[in-house]
């Protein structure tokens, strides 16, 4: 796993696997957020859950899922989260929230893992960890995932800059 993009208070990891074995949990401490890019398909159900027990064990609590049979990992991962069978209030603690997105560009999946709220009162602003996981693929889908990631990064902090405003422009 490395680290590709550190921005506003924000870092962006990145890992590509081939199995639930393979994964690397962010060692953080904290909650953080996960975009899945399957590459290949079908992937077995019992990686994909085995993968998802290993993401919620590490503080994982925002997964958005993307290419190949992403609403079936979305759906594992909903299903591992069930199986924790949480009493209150870790369950709301360690809440998971999952998004899948069919038919949709590493750009556009993206754009909305880096730009998106988190549910309740929880802004995905208070993340500071964001994993990119590939599962499957080569180098050019992972350089093209960091590239698509890097460019929702950028856009965003522009767009605060440019929400900020000049106070010192005149009335």
């Amino acid at each position: 796993m490395n680290t590709f993009l550190e921005q506003a208070g924000r870092r962006y990891y990145h890992q590509c696997i081939e199995r639930a074995s393979d994964f690397t949990a962010l060692d953080t401490h904290e909650h953080y957020a996960c975009m899945i890019w399957s590459a290949v398909a079908p992937v077995d159900p019992a990686e994909r859950g085995a993968f998802a027990r290993r993401l919620l064990d590490s503080g994982c609590t925002y997964l958005v899922a993307g290419g190949s049979e992403c609403e079936r990992w979305h759906d594992s991962a909903d299903q591992e989260f069930i199986n924790l069978n949480l009493p209150e209030p870790e369950y709301s603690h360690r809440f998971l929230m999952t998004t899948w997105h069919t038919d949709e560009s590493p750009e556009e999946v993206a754009t909305y893992f880096v730009n998106t709220v988190f549910p309740g009162e929880t802004s995905i602003e208070e993340y500071s960890h964001f994993l990119v996981v590939q599962w499957g693929g080569d180098w050019l889908l992972a350089e093209r995932l960091r590239a698509a990631v890097a460019a929702a990064a950028e856009e965003s902090v522009d767009a605060d800059s440019d929400a900020g405003g000049d106070d010192d422009e005149a009335a």
